[in-house]
């Protein structure tokens, strides 16, 4: 299951039902939100994760916010307003400006028909979402978090490269020429496989912007 699907399928809708409430949305537009947000912030992590400092700023980032490793599992803390703070400062280090994040918002409010204004609350939430189920697979991978981070250093040991570091690493391109040749990139891990979803466009947007 990609990690779109995990976002929209977590407990039974829990997500998609938790943000639904808190921006007045039936689940169908929230829903819909989430699918078109994600492949943006995925666009950023892939860019950011590409350099060894970018992927430990992200790992460490992680580490320090208990909003950001819980949502996945416990989305009530996304209506906490260090929900949107912890989200800003993803997005801060995976756009790098305000803009970045204003035009991928208006390009899915274009695309969607959804609020501008809800979309911008939304985002943060997203970045955050994103990266708290990285990280929960990065939980459950051998190594763990913290057993990585010392071979994400220098000449590391290729085969103690586990938990999140790992993960983002093998999926984004670490910036190791051999995780490199085994990483498929992000539209693999997300599927967007051209069905004609409107997340493609959000998606060759961010792209364009990066």
């Amino acid at each position: 299951m990609n990690i779109l699907q995990e976002i929209l399928k977590s407990g039974d809708g829990k997500i998609v039902g938790q943000l639904a409430n808190q921006f007045g949305l039936n689940e169908s537009d929230a829903a819909k939100a989430l699918s078109n947000l994600i492949p943006a912030v995925a666009g950023g992590i892939k860019k950011t994760a590409n350099s060894q400092s970018g992927l430990e700023a992200l790992i460490s980032k992680i580490e320090s916010d208990r909003n950001v490793q819980q949502s996945f599992d416990m989305p009530e803390v996304l209506a906490n307003a260090e929900s949107t703070q912890s989200g800003n400062d993803i997005l801060g280090d995976i756009f790098g400006s305000k803009d970045v994040s204003r035009t991928v918002a208006g390009q899915t409010a274009k695309s969607t028909g959804l609020d501008l204004g809800i979309l911008k609350k939304m985002l943060p939430l997203v970045a955050g979402l994103v990266m708290s189920s990285l990280n929960k697979r990065g939980s459950q991978s051998s190594g763990g978090l913290g057993g990585l981070l010392g071979g994400l250093a220098g000449a590391a040991q290729p085969q103690r490269r586990g938990g999140l570091g790992g993960l983002l690493g093998s999926l984004f391109g670490g910036g190791r020429r051999q995780v490199q040749q085994s990483s498929s990139g992000i539209e693999s891990l997300l599927d967007f496989d051209g069905d004609g979803n409107v997340a493609d466009d959000v998606l060759n947007l961010a792209r364009k912007l990066f």
